[in-house]
C-alpha cells in the first residue's frame, strides 16, 4: 500500500511541475521545471529561435563563409525543438513549363549553410552542422 501511495505522490508532483505552454503554430509544449530554474520554454517562438541562430552564426562563421551569402534563414517547428538553417537565394526546386509540353526541373540543394537544432524548453543547441 505504501508503494502505491509513493507512486501516486510522485505522479502528482511530476504533473504539477510541468505546464503546457502554447507554441507557435497552434500546438503546445510541456516543459519540466528543473530545480533552481525558471519554467520554460525558453525558446517558445520562431522569432526567438531566429535570433539565437543569427547570434551563433555571426560568432562562429568565418568571413569567407559569410561572403558566400546565405540571406535566408528558415525556421521549422519540429515539436519540441526548432530546426533553423541558412539558405541561399534560388535554393529549392524550380519548375519551368516548356513550349513542347515538357517541364524543365532545376533542383538546388546543399551548399554549406549552417543548421542548428534548438530545444524549445531549455534553449540548448542539440545539433550544429553545415549542410553538404
Amino acid at each position: 500500500m505504501m508503494g502505491k501511495a509513493l507512486i501516486l505522490a510522485g505522479a502528482l508532483l511530476a504533473s504539477s511541475s510541468a505546464e503546457a505552454v502554447p507554441a507557435v503554430g497552434g500546438g503546445s509544449i510541456t516543459c519540466e521545471k528543473a530545480d533552481g530554474m525558471i519554467r520554460g520554454p525558453y525558446v517558445a517562438s520562431e522569432t526567438a529561435a531566429r535570433g539565437i541562430f543569427k547570434t551563433i552564426a555571426a560568432a562562429i562563421e568565418s568571413r569567407a563563409h559569410r561572403k558566400k551569402g546565405y540571406p535566408i534563414v528558415v525556421v521549422v517547428d519540429d515539436g519540441k525543438s526548432w530546426a533553423v538553417y541558412e539558405q541561399q537565394r534560388g535554393a529549392g526546386t524550380k519548375v519551368t513549363p516548356l513550349p513542347n509540353g515538357w517541364e524543365k526541373v532545376m533542383v538546388t540543394a546543399g551548399g554549406g549553410g549552417l543548421t542548428l537544432e534548438i530545444d524549445k524548453c531549455t534553449g540548448a543547441i542539440t545539433e550544429a552542422y553545415y549542410d553538404r
